[in-house]
This record gives structure tokens, C-alpha cells and sequence, in this order.
């Protein structure tokens, strides 16, 4: 799932980048998602602007991470939606598990253990 304005801003965010290839699967994987509205997100649900805490298994440890269009001086342990990471949060909710192939090709695994700040259920639809 993802809401309609994370997936207006994303398809808006493609356009106007010229990278390949892994912005082609991203428009792909985009459009595999059922679209929902911001109001109807639930409070477990990764969105955009969503800052969460994840279970690295092959570090063992856990990360708190801000899923984001592009990266900003104003928060660290930013994790942007042009990422193998990014992407595999995206829609991700909590307690789920997934793996995704890691900047070196190798496979990780990861599982959201919590959502601290979700943009919809804060009613910050401007995020």
C-alpha cells in the first residue's frame, strides 16, 4: 500500500531524474502498490517522511532510519527511496519481514519493529 500523494511525489521525483535502471524498477515496484487515501493509512504502514526503527539480522542490531525523497543536512540516518533499503521500506509494515539485495549484491534482511513518526497519522500531509 501506498498513499496517493507518496505516489504522485515519487512518480514526480522520477521524472525529473535521469539515473537508469534502478529508477525503472522503482516506477515498476510503484506501480504494484494499491493506492490508498492519507486518511485511510494504517498507523503500522511505512510511508514516505516515516521514521522508523528496524532490526538489522545480519548486523544484530537496530537502526532508526527517515525514509526520504532526497537527503538532507537537517537529519542523519537518512535512508533515501533511490536505495535498495529505501525501497524495501516503502509499504513495509510493522513486524513484517524482508530481504532485499544490499549496495554489494549481497542479500539482508530486515524487520520494521517500530513506527515513531508516520507524516498521515500526524496529519502532516504536507511531508
Amino acid at each position: 500500500m501506498v498513499t496517493y500523494l507518496d505516489h504522485q511525489r515519487i512518480v514526480q521525483f522520477l521524472m525529473n531524474t535521469s539515473l537508469p535502471g534502478r529508477f525503472d524498477f522503482l516506477a515498476r515496484l510503484v506501480e504494484q502498490f494499491s493506492i490508498i487515501e492519507p486518511e485511510s493509512v494504517p498507523k503500522d504502514l511505512v510511508t514516505m517522511n516515516s521514521e522508523v526503527i528496524v532490526h538489522d539480522f545480519a548486523e544484530k542490531k537496530d537502526i532508526r532510519v527517515k525514509l526520504v525523497y532526497h537527503y538532507s543536512e537537517s537529519y542523519n540516518n537518512q535512508v533515501t527511496i533511490l536505495s535498495s533499503l529505501g525501497i524495501a521500506l516503502l509499504g513495509m509494515r510493522i513486524g513484517e519481514t524482508k530481504s532485499y539485495a544490499f549496495g554489494n549484491g549481497d542479500q539482508r534482511k530486515i524487520m520494521i519493529k517500530e513506527i515513531t513518526f508516520q507524516p498521515e497519522s500526524e496529519g502532516r500531509l504536507d511531508l
